[in-house]
């Protein structure tokens, strides 16, 4: 059977002539190579993006509204919790740790000076003076040796942290639909990688608050380079924990990594919206600052509490954000060959998010049959259950369902 040489459509799918293959403008069947279908509202949904930028407002409300389903279902303030109570957890032993450690080689007196550019990044409302004060007292009741209570003090910090981490990961994870978790070893190895890394992403961002001496930089690098340096200390820490965070999408979920290009977008809302709750804190301590209510110790607790927990949550928000938007494309987000969808190894990449309009008539249906269940009827559950069904049937007709069309 000889098929032309500019496509064609066999039993529902397109498949196009291998390259080289054709000979006068004719190839046969079996020299054809299958490509992925395309969506019939590809065009005003984005289901044929090939990056975030091309998904239309039409598309960004399919996304906006799997996006609130997703965060209610996967509990992601639930989980949040859980990871700001692990955080807070590590910080006073990860202090008298680093305290004990930093002794060994020089005066722990400096140390506060050493990590001041890393108090930078906590926002003043976040707790920083009741961390500096923790470290401190650290540093007063410090031994002259590394004892056994450091050693205590370093394993409990790291394995608190390490738990926090964990619990980020899988996450992660939840929000891209892998529910599938490593073995012990894998998921520890992988947490302790994280870890370390989210810690070297700090250090690095906390170097460009780094102050040199003024006859130091002028005479290296000159008055307006150093000036120039000094106010792209904070794009630079934007861009340090950016690519952390897209780490973290990419590497995190227990599946086929995904392209940069569709982890990036919720790194991006992740950051901004660190960095906006970081200046709110700031402007609440200075509210409360003026009032002095005699509660400064409370403030800076809670201060503390609450960067943390925004800071979880803005990095589930973007895990859940970024798994929608690939969610929404039918074209291989992984790396690697394009592969067909069921065999890209990633549920969000294997399978097309519904519609506003299927989701919506979805969840009727299951508030139905939840209505339903709850009286007992199990006849009247049957005919819910099928109800539901055709639903689904229903909202797939709706034009999202992928056909076979020329490009």
């Amino acid at each position: 059977m000889s098929e032309s040489a500019t496509g064609s459509v066999t039993n529902g799918e397109l498949r196009r002539p291998a390259p080289g293959r054709a000979v006068d403008g004719v190839v046969r069947s079996e020299d054809m190579v299958k490509i992925e279908p395309i969506a019939p509202d590809g065009r005003t949904r984005g289901r044929n993006a090939i990056s975030p930028l091309q998904i239309p407002w039409s598309g960004w409300k399919d996304i906006l509204t799997r996006m609130v389903a997703e965060i209610r279902q996967d509990n992601l303030d639930m989980v949040a919790a859980g990871v700001t109570y692990y955080a807070v957890l590590a910080v006073a032993p990860a202090l008298v740790a680093l305290v004990s450690l930093y002794g060994l080689f020089a005066a722990p007196e400096d140390l506060a000076l050493v990590l001041e550019p890393l108090f930078e990044l906590v926002p003043p409302g976040a707790g920083r003076d009741l961390i500096v004060e923790l470290l401190d007292r650290a540093v007063e009741t410090r031994p002259s040796s590394l004892t056994f209570k450091a050693v205590i003090a370093l394993a409990l910090s790291l394995w608190s942290a390490n738990r926090g981490t964990k619990a980020l990961v899988a996450a992660v994870g939840l929000a891209y639909e892998q529910e599938e978790r490593p073995g012990i070893l894998r998921e520890n190895f992988k947490s302790l990688v994280f870890l370390i890394g989210g810690i070297g992403v700090l250090a690095a961002s906390a170097l460009t608050f780094v102050e040199l001496p003024e006859q130091l930089t002028g005479s290296l690098i000159g008055n307006g380079l150093a000036r120039a340096l000094y106010w792209a200390r904070w794009p630079a820490t934007f861009l340090a924990i950016l690519f952390g965070l897209s780490a973290l999408y990419r590497w995190g979920p227990e599946r086929r990594q995904a392209r940069w290009r569709w982890v990036s977008l919720g790194s991006v809302v992740a950051t901004l919206l660190w960095l906006a709750v970081g200046y709110a804190l700031s402007l609440y301590v200075e509210v409360v600052g003026e009032a002095r209510t005699g509660h400064e110790a409370l403030d800076a607790v809670i201060g503390l509490l609450l960067w943390f927990y925004a800071t979880s949550w803005a990095i589930l928000l973007g895990a859940e954000l970024n798994a929608e938007v690939e969610h929404q494309t039918m074209r291989d987000s992984t790396i690697g060959v394009p592969r067909p969808m069921g065999k890209r190894g990633a549920y969000v990449a294997d399978h097309l998010g519904p519609t506003r309009r299927e989701h919506r008539l979805e969840r009727k249906a299951q508030r139905k049959l939840q209505r339903e269940a709850r009286s007992g009827d199990d006849d009247v559950v049957d005919e819910v259950e099928e109800a539901v069904d055709a639903a689904r049937v229903e909202a797939a007709s709706s034009g999202s369902t992928c056909t076979a069309q020329a490009v």
